[in-house]
């Protein structure tokens, strides 16, 4: 199954595709049929239905998925990597949600975790089988290092390994 969207949208130009596999059973494919009532669409399927109406409301807005995209993913085997994570950034973009360390590679979850005392260490996990080698993106200045105080510019991830790093700023 593909969205197509039609409009620029958080990190994803207009005319970007994303291709999500469907599980084989019938309950993994549903769709919910909507109705765009002052909803913009950012998305069509396939068939040109609605895939992700946005509303404004207040300040905000709510995105809506009219496919059950999670759930696929976890009923579907060796599904990973896919769309998600492309939507997911954009949905983070559009939301103005700040992340001070990303990597490209959607094989590769980052999170960050803040002592009590105000160190940061930045968490880098794969989830792929092979080793990874991937160059971390800081935001506003700040750098990476191992525990030991190295420069941590390009970071080496066994398969399904994980490295934790501090996160220095000025």
């Amino acid at each position: 199954m593909t969205f197509t969207l039609t409009r620029a949208f958080g990190t994803l130009p207009e005319g970007a595709r994303l291709t999500f596999r469907t599980p084989a059973t019938g309950n993994g494919r549903v769709f919910l049929p909507v109705e765009p009532d002052g909803a913009e669409i950012l998305a069509v399927d396939g068939r040109g239905r609605p895939a992700l109406p946005l509303r404004r409301t207040g300040a905000g807005s709510v995105v809506f998925c009219t496919y059950p995209i999670e759930h696929m993913a976890a009923v579907t085997p060796r599904v990973n990597p896919e769309a998600t994570s492309a939507l997911y950034d954009a949905l983070a973009a559009h939301a103005g949600v700040s992340r001070p360390v990303t990597v490209a590679d959607p094989r590769v979850a980052v999170d960050r975790l803040v002592h009590e005392d105000g160190r940061v260490f930045v968490w880098l996990v794969s989830q792929a089988r092979a080793e990874l080698t991937v160059k971390p993106v800081v935001a506003d200045g700040g750098r990476l290092t191992s525990l030991d105080g190295t420069t941590a510019q390009t970071v080496v991830l066994p398969p399904y390994g994980v490295r934790v790093l501090r996160l220095e700023t000025s």
